[in-house]
């Protein structure tokens, strides 16, 4: 990486907390930015990543979880004919 003596402050907190997300998520440290700014923009883009697969998940648990309501209730229909 890129970092110094003559690192400033806002590069070095956004290398810190770049390498703390990317530890709990499937993100890399591979993106290797050279500056302040795109060290941000890589985190935002890594926190984008995290809401849309979080979204994707709850679509699908819900999806799953109205299936299994719609087959319990055939299920109850049918033992009671």
């Amino acid at each position: 990486d890129n970092i110094d003596e003559g690192s400033t402050f806002s590069y070095l907190y956004f290398t810190s907390f770049h390498w703390s997300i990317t530890q709990f998520t499937p993100a890399s440290m591979e993106i290797t930015p050279t500056n302040s700014l795109e060290r941000a923009y890589t985190i935002a883009l890594i926190y984008v990543g995290v809401v849309l697969f979080s979204m994707l998940l709850g679509s699908i648990t819900s999806t799953i979880n109205h299936l299994r309501h719609r087959s319990m209730e055939r299920r109850g229909v049918e033992s009671l004919m």
